[in-house]
């Protein structure tokens, strides 16, 4: 991903009479972000102009250069497990979408010539994820690290800590209005410890349709599916770790890696 991409994912609000950087990465709380910019942002109501959060966020808070990153102190970055990520983005993104006309699910039987019904889980990575270029993949599965730039941030916080961690920076009603609840999350959905390996994604759906139950991530990822998502994102797990939050890879006890 080139810098001026990068930098597109750069938005600037001010909190409490304080101007704030904050990296949108898709899958790491970026809808309860956006209703922060839509609640805290001095041209909303009068300049939402009818647009949809990220294209309010556009018009109005997107940084302009790298000079105003580096000229805003605090700096925000979420990050997760990358597998546990990409779990979450295939749920709410393919399997919770299924009876919708969307173009992440024509891009995906583009890449793969089947079928988006007829795959299950290992050949979603195997023949899609891990094969489509960087640049064509959709921005839920994007690695995280391809969000930021070259510079220092100020804080990078686990999704895991982001009520806490906001809490501590913007003050507890703040934290509690935007981040106690979460958004557009699958953990709300029933899961199921039956053995999701080969059911194709039309399965899965449909019992989520009928029943509201999907499969927990230890059902549905095979262990060398999780293997090779892990040597996929190695990027992020190195950003992970060099960022003192190897304590979230949960999807080390979850599929037996020391």
């Amino acid at each position: 991903m080139n810098s001026t991409r990068r930098l597109n994912q750069h938005f600037t609000i001010n909190i409490n009479g304080e101007n704030y950087i904050y990296v949108y990465i898709r899958k790491n709380a970026c809808s309860a972000w956006k209703k922060v910019f839509i609640s805290e942002s001095s041209h909303y109501p009068v300049g939402g102009d009818n647009l949809r959060p990220i294209e309010f966020m556009n018009k109005y808070h997107r940084v302009s250069s790298l000079e105003e990153v580096t000229s805003i102190k605090r700096k925000i970055v979420i990050l997760r497990d990358p597998v546990i990520r990409v779990y979450s983005a295939f749920i709410n993104q393919i399997v919770m979408r299924m009876d919708r006309q969307y173009s992440l699910h024509s891009s995906i039987e583009h890449v793969t010539g089947k079928p988006i019904g007829r795959l299950n889980f290992s050949e979603f990575v195997n023949l899609y994820l891990t094969k489509v270029d960087l640049v064509e993949l959709d921005g839920h599965f994007q690695p995280q690290h391809r969000a930021l730039l070259d510079i220092e941030y100020s804080d990078v916080w686990s999704l895991s800590d982001l009520h806490q961690k906001s809490s501590e920076l913007f003050g507890a009603p703040f934290a509690d209005r935007y981040f106690a609840k979460k958004v557009n999350s699958t953990e709300r959905l029933i899961k199921s410890d039956e053995r999701a390996w080969d059911l194709k994604i039309r399965e899965i759906a449909k019992k989520y349709t009928h029943e509201n139950i999907v499969p927990k991530i230890e059902a549905l990822v095979r262990p060398e599916t999780a293997e090779k998502l892990i040597l996929y994102y190695k990027k992020d797990y190195q950003l992970l770790e060099k960022n003192g939050l190897s304590n979230i890879l949960v999807s080390n006890d979850m599929f037996g890696r020391a």
